[in-house]
């Protein structure tokens, strides 16, 4: 779940946006990143029995999700509905959660990189009078008809259907994070996983990578 704000040049106040991120398909298998690189990593043989290649596998899917998650960014391609609790708006008041105000014209995408914006729907409505800016980091699209002031009696969920993943080579800062990850999981059984991306020198490896979109 992903928490930002955004800020028109008409408004001082911005509520926070919650935006939380629904898998919608598996992710598709990264280069560089198999159990064989992970046991050459490790400066293991290939030679393991089913249980220990299942024991590696867990470690590294789990690496994977969970530097994808710190990150933002998603190293295979993988499909994504990204549900926000409200549109970015930014208000001119001071208190309370009505009012007049401008809705800020982007949405951003706390996930990339994005291929392509596949639907919109807002309060389950499939919106189609938008725009999209996937080269900008982060991607983000922009609700046209919902840009201009007006009063809203509430604030209506927005769901974005969204494909990410590399149209080239994997960022090897990630491979190598990844694989740090995995190794310090397979070498700390057991270890707090919540300290473990820091403790392993994964953060440090990945941190360039990692885009901060308002509160995060």
């Amino acid at each position: 779940m992903f928490a930002y704000n955004r800020v028109s040049s008409k408004s001082t106040k911005t509520p926070w946006i919650m935006a939380t991120a629904v898998k919608t398909s598996t992710r598709a298998n990264v280069p560089g990143l198999s159990v064989s690189d992970l046991s050459a990593f490790l400066g293991f043989g290939d030679f393991f029995s089913p249980i220990e290649q299942a024991m590696l596998q867990s470690f590294l899917d789990a690496s994977i999700e969970m530097l994808s998650k710190y990150t933002g960014y998603e190293p295979s391609d993988i499909n994504y509905t990204i549900k926000y609790d409200r549109h970015p708006m930014a208000l001119d008041y001071t208190g309370g959660i009505s009012g007049s105000g401008e809705y800020s014209e982007w949405i951003n995408i706390p996930r990339r990189p994005v291929k392509s914006v596949n639907e919109i729907r807002i309060s389950d409505d499939v919106i189609t009078d938008y725009e999209t800016d996937t080269e900008s980091n982060p991607a983000r699209v922009g609700l046209i008809s919902y840009s201009s002031s007006y009063n809203y009696p509430s604030f209506s969920e927005i769901e974005i259907d969204i494909t990410c993943g590399p149209t080239g080579d994997v960022n090897p800062a990630f491979i190598v994070a990844a694989l740090l990850l995995a190794s310090y999981i397979y070498n700390n059984r057991g270890c707090a996983m919540n300290n473990a991306i820091s403790d392993s020198g994964a953060a440090a490896m990945i941190r360039p990578l990692k885009v901060a979109i308002g509160g995060l």
